[in-house]
């Protein structure tokens, strides 16, 4: 299970993505969130670390799976 989560920073909202969440703990869960709001806030957060939930947008605004979206490779 993915649980993601919304940071505001001054960038603007991204969501982070804890992966495997019902595999994890509490303490563990709390801990990787704290790492990737720290992570969002100064502007280190890579790519792997946020999108992969259908109806969450990227950080390019595009919604996988959603009505606007095309087949990769289409332009």
């Amino acid at each position: 299970m993915k649980l993601a989560v919304a940071v505001t920073t001054p960038a603007g909202l991204v969501t982070p993505v804890v992966r495997a969440a019902d595999t994890r703990t509490l303490a563990e869960i709390a801990g990787e969130l704290r790492r990737l709001g720290a992570d969002a806030r100064a502007g280190r957060l890579p790519p792997a670390d946020y999108g992969g939930i259908p109806g969450f947008p990227d950080a390019h605004g595009h919604e996988p799976g959603g009505r606007n979206a095309k087949p990769e490779g289409d332009a």
